[in-house]
């Protein structure tokens, strides 16, 4: 929605994307199999994985 992509340029001064693949294939793979430190999405996921795990008792 046009207020969601006027938040995301509001905080990073980013144009949001127009889609959620913006306009790519979608794919994954799992996060066992590595992740790009540089990566600001994986940045994320590591932080919020850290963040959540361990009070769930998933991570030791």
């Amino acid at each position: 929605p046009p207020s969601w992509r006027d938040l995301v340029y509001a905080r990073t001064r980013q144009l949001g994307p127009g889609r959620m693949t913006d306009g790519r294939t979608p794919s994954w793979k799992a996060w066992e199999d590595g992740y790009d430190p540089a990566d600001r999405l994986d940045q994320a996921v590591l932080a919020s994985r850290k963040a959540a795990f361990p009070l769930r008792g998933l991570l030791t």
